[in-house]
């Protein structure tokens, strides 16, 4: 493994307990490989790399660096589950529309929830939600969770 970053900052939050502190972010590739002190990362980066050069070195001073994958606005298990083929996806046009997607949907998935994302009532004709009693009667021993955002 050879470390070609360092990532460097006085405020480095790892999750471990509830401050950032001063430390160092080693990265092999795109993968996070170690943090630690900066002592401690540029040593473990030294033996890593011996022979094959020093890895690049970032300084962030006094910026909030926090390992890992962020989205200023993400739902995790929504962007997870309906990208997922254990959901499905669409607007819809009608509560009748969306029992019949539903229906589909559930031919390829005969046990277990439903799920379904994307609709928008208030673009239907009539602009109703879906109703417990239709897909009740659509699904009567199955769980269905429908979630318009």
């Amino acid at each position: 493994m050879r470390i070609d970053l360092i990532i460097e900052s006085r405020n480095v939050f790892t999750g471990v307990g509830d401050v950032a502190r001063p430390a160092a972010i080693a990265v092999a590739g795109d993968r996070i490989v170690a943090v630690g002190s900066r002592e401690d990362v540029r040593a473990f980066a030294l033996e890593a790399n011996a022979g094959g050069g020093a890895p690049e070195v970032r300084d962030f001073g006094d910026a909030l660096v926090v390992p890992g994958f962020h989205d200023s606005h993400l739902h995790f298990f929504h962007s997870a589950a309906y990208s997922s083929p254990l959901a499905t996806m669409f607007l819809g046009e009608s509560e009748a529309d969306c029992v019949a997607r539903m229906q589909a949907f559930a031919k390829d998935r005969p046990n277990g929830w439903l799920l379904a994302q994307g609709w928008r009532e208030y673009r239907w004709n009539p602009p109703v939600l879906p109703s417990k009693r239709s897909l009740d009667e659509a699904f009567p021993a199955r769980p269905v969770a429908l979630y318009s955002g």
